[in-house]
């Protein structure tokens, strides 16, 4: 019991404490979430628009929702309180900085028969 806590427990609590990061796709129009729940501004930056920044909605649970974005590929990143920030993500590419973005991938849908 004793080596389990001593090698599980921190990786569930450093796991707790990561940013979570989510996409979701309704009807052809993407949602990004973050949760930062102490934040007090969170904007999304897309390439898709030159990065020009969306202020995102602050639900009471401490997520961020950016929402009715479409569903083409482009990178991205927030800017949480100021800051720039690049949070997990299943894809990612680099800017011409040589900085990490996530990038969304529309979905590939086959044709129904």
């Amino acid at each position: 019991m004793s080596r389990w806590l001593g090698t599980t427990l921190p990786l569930l609590l450093m796991a707790g404490c990561a940013q979570q990061h989510t996409a979701e796709l309704e009807q052809n129009a993407l949602t990004l979430s973050l949760r930062a729940p102490d934040a007090r501004e969170v904007q999304l930056l897309c390439s898709y628009d030159h990065f020009t920044p969306h202020p995102a909605l602050r639900d009471r649970g401490g997520n961020w929702r950016s929402t009715g974005l479409p569903d083409v590929d482009f990178t991205y990143f927030y800017r949480v309180d100021g800051k720039a920030l690049t949070p997990d993500c299943r894809f990612t590419a680099n800017d011409d900085f040589g900085i990490t973005n996530c990038r969304h991938i529309p979905r590939i849908q086959q044709a129904s028969r």
